[in-house]
């Protein structure tokens, strides 16, 4: 049996979105520089691992405050010249890939990431492959709309990149259903439990303050 957290991490793993995967260098974060304001914003979130420079000066974690989960940065000091920043990000908030494992428990037979713990282990795979197929097709639905940050090259093929995703998301997919379909036949069930996975659409990801 898998945690819901240990199962959080291993479709991170599997999706490209570990705590390390996504790297930001020397970002100017959304903030007026004016030796007054301390308040400023990075351009992804949730981060971490974030670094702080003022005025040509790495500032100690003492000297400031992030709020992780929305990218906030609030220094103790205002900067009179420039700030930068350097961190990690993750794509998708621990909240996302919980509703799809949810959706995956349920595509199994179960109520949902309350039960998680009452899988049996040959299950847990389906469960997980099925939400990795809804994680690649918002990935794919990212990059289909432009998605991209200061990490990557512009001239990057983003229609490519969508399209391996979906590919991705539908091999994950059918993986799953043959792992759940033939757990259920070794107990002389055919194709049970009789669930129908939705469409379920992922909003694109837009930058909320």
């Amino acid at each position: 049996m898998s945690s819901l957290i240990e199962m959080i991490e291993s479709i991170r793993s599997e999706v490209n979105d570990t705590a390390t995967s996504h790297l930001v260098r020397q970002e100017t974060p959304n903030g007026i520089v004016d030796s007054s304001n301390k308040i400023f914003y990075t351009a992804y979130f949730p981060v971490s691992q974030i670094v702080v420079t003022v005025d040509g000066t790495q500032l100690p974690a003492t000297a400031y405050v992030v709020d992780a989960d929305k990218g906030k940065i609030k220094l103790t000091t205002a900067p009179v010249t420039s700030i930068v920043v350097d961190y990690y990000f993750n794509v998708f908030v621990d909240g996302d890939i919980t509703v799809w494992i949810d959706h995956g428990c349920k595509a199994c037979g179960f109520n949902g990431v309350q039960n998680i713990q009452q899988i049996p282990e040959p299950l847990t795979g389906a469960v997980e492959h099925y939400a990795i197929s809804m994680a690649c097709d918002a990935w794919a639905r990212k990059y289909a709309e432009g998605f991209s940050w200061t990490v990557g090259p512009e001239s990057v093929d983003k229609k490519g990149i969508a399209a391996e995703y979906r590919a991705q998301g539908d091999q994950a997919f059918k993986t799953a259903t043959i792992m759940r379909d033939d757990y259920y036949k070794r107990y002389g069930k055919r194709e049970a439990p009789s669930y129908a996975l939705k469409q379920f659409h992922i909003p694109r990801y837009d930058v909320i303050r």
